[in-house]
């Protein structure tokens, strides 16, 4: 009988490990939201064309002061004049990066930025640029 409870406490740790195993996987794993489709509008006046910068293929990292920075392996570079619209289809993607450039030292640019993902409005700026940039990235950082 002490070789039966023996085999049967084993089997209960052995179950209660592989349970409490995948318990930790499911709590370490962190969801990914893909995303297939994005849309970028830029309205406004701007006397100068602009500079339009967008790629899901880069990489992101923090600086010791918070801020995110790009390193784009590949981007498309368009010189755009407003209004603008366009729409993008991905495939499946986990990261969009939308960039918005008066480069202009003299001119100014009065414009609003909106960026799209699925559908879902996920940044609108409103800005006055002159010789500045507007930056919007959604990228998930782990």
């Amino acid at each position: 009988m002490s070789g039966l409870k023996t085999t049967f406490a084993r089997n209960c740790l052995v179950f209660a490990g592989l349970a409490f195993a995948a318990g930790c996987s499911n709590l370490l794993e962190t969801q990914v939201q893909i995303i297939r489709n994005g849309r970028v509008t830029v309205t406004g006046t701007s006397p100068v064309p602009m500079l339009l910068i967008t790629s899901t293929n880069f990489t992101a990292t923090r600086a010791d002061n918070g801020t995110l920075l790009v390193n784009y392996v590949t981007a498309d570079t368009a010189v755009i004049t407003l209004p603008y619209d366009r729409s993008y289809s991905f495939g499946e993607t986990d990261r969009f990066v939308v960039k918005l450039a008066n480069a202009d030292e003299d001119t100014t640019a009065d414009i609003e930025l909106r960026v799209f993902a699925d559908g879902a409005e996920k940044y609108r700026q409103r800005a006055t640029m002159k010789d500045s940039s507007l930056e919007f990235v959604f990228y998930q950082t782990f």
